[in-house]
């Protein structure tokens, strides 16, 4: 009974798609009608490393429910840089609210720059804005 509960669990998840794009300005392609999500709409999302954005919101899935699954987005840890760690160390001080992916742009042929939208907290204060974050096939 518990097995059959859980494959059901499993299909009623909504599995992750990439957005639809259209163009956008200085060759950005913008996401078209992107979900938002918040730390109960990512409670079962992992959607790995397949794709760009399915890495960026693995990693910010994992940053929205409070667990270490974000790490599986980078490379192994003996390889991260001290640009790397600082930034890391900087959003173990955030609370993650919600995230969206807002557009996408080629670097090269192995490496995005995704385009989000945050919410955050920090210290008591709420921020929210846009970021962009590199992703690169290693």
């Amino acid at each position: 009974m518990r097995t059959l509960l859980a494959m059901a669990a499993l299909l009623l998840q909504d599995p992750f798609k990439i957005p639809e794009t259209k163009p956008g300005e200085k060759g950005w392609e913008n996401y078209v009608e992107a979900p938002v999500y918040d730390a109960e709409k990512a409670k079962d999302l992992a959607p790995g490393l397949d794709s760009p954005e399915s890495a960026v919101v693995h990693f910010y899935a994992s940053r929205l429910r409070g667990d270490a699954k974000w790490k599986e987005a980078l490379p192994p840890e003996e390889k991260w840089s001290e640009s790397l760690k600082r930034k890391l160390a900087e959003l173990d001080t955030w609370s993650f609210q919600k995230m969206q992916l807002v557009g996408r742009k080629k670097k090269n042929d192995s490496a995005w720059y995704i385009k989000i939208y945050i919410e955050i907290e920090i210290d008591g204060k709420k921020d929210k804005g846009k970021d962009d974050a590199t992703v690169e096939k290693i």
